[in-house]
């Protein structure tokens, strides 16, 4: 009975999940809380940014973007929209994005000056924005108080360790004072200790989180939660944190969630309610074509 009991237990977010579909031509990647139940996506085929209200369904453009411009993942903090601008080898150019909210206007676009740059995910804090780079392995740290000046300190991440052809940093969160951060061709995270000179270390062995890609954290007390958009193995793994008086972080399997309308999530949304993550369908849709008018892409919505 307890098996049984155990089992049916850890299919309940499949029956809790539902869909909310993307406008036509659509293909998203990065997906973040603004308020309430209102949750941002961002469009990798145009860099416009959409908002779409969990609880009613409702999706509206908050970004139009300009023409010949990307957003891979996206970061909403006090009235900012920070974006990921892609690059090598599938977007045009690689910038640091930042929107005003209220209006959807530009605040700055700052660029990454290196032909091989890849911008991929993005995190905010009071100070400062943070940016990684998966294929030179850096992380941009642009300065929130120089706005709209274009103000970028770039951590340098071991190498060879993080340069990859395909990707090695990609999503990332604040925890404690550094940076908890994907590795997606190692499927596992490293914790970048900020405070101590931004010095590396290994979270869990390689594999542990196979198609590791974004992520985000719930804080609570006795323990935050990390959630990782695994894309290729289709779902979402929770792991409590930890970290001991030496600064060194860990992080314990709790559980994973999946659904039938799943198809290569690439990142991860969670508030107390909810948890939204994409579908991508990188794994059949080729970015550079249509999307075949049988394919419909959208959110998958759990409630928590």
């Amino acid at each position: 009975m307890s098996l049984t009991i155990a089992f049916l237990i850890s299919l309940l977010p499949l029956f809790r999940a539902t869909f909310i579909p993307h406008p036509p031509q659509v293909q998203v990647e990065g997906v973040a809380h603004a308020a309430g139940t209102n949750f941002l996506f961002a469009d990798l085929r145009t860099g416009d940014i959409y908002l779409a209200d969990v609880s009613t369904r409702l999706v509206t453009r908050a970004v139009r973007a300009p023409p010949n411009r990307t957003s891979v993942g996206i970061h909403s903090r006090k009235g900012r929209i920070f974006a990921a601008g892609g690059g090598a080898p599938f977007f045009p150019v690689a910038n640091l994005y930042v929107y005003d909210t209220a209006t959807g206007n530009e605040i700055a676009a700052c660029p990454v000056r290196d032909e091989n740059a890849l911008v991929n995910d993005v995190i905010a804090d009071r100070d400062y924005a943070y940016y990684t780079d998966s294929l030179l392995g850096r992380i941009y740290k642009l300065s929130l108080a120089k706005l709209p000046e274009c103000d970028i300190d770039t951590i340098h991440l071991p190498q060879p360790l993080f340069k990859s052809d395909l990707a090695s940093a990609n999503g990332l969160v604040k925890y404690k004072g550094g940076i908890i951060l994907v590795h997606l061709d190692l499927g596992t995270i490293f914790f970048v200790d900020l405070l101590n000179r931004n010095r590396v270390q290994q979270i869990l062995p390689p594999g542990s989180m196979l198609g590791a890609d974004g992520l985000d954290i719930d804080r609570k007390k006795g323990g935050s939660l990390l959630f990782v958009a695994q894309n290729r193995e289709n779902l979402i793994s929770q792991w409590r944190l930890g970290m001991g008086d030496d600064r060194k972080v860990s992080a314990v399997f709790l559980r994973k969630y999946s659904s039938p309308q799943f198809g290569f999530p690439t990142t991860v949304a969670v508030t107390g309610d909810y948890i939204v993550a994409p579908t991508s369908r990188f794994d059949t849709v080729e970015f550079a074509e249509p999307i075949p008018d049988n394919v419909t892409l959208g959110l998958v919505v759990f409630r928590r």
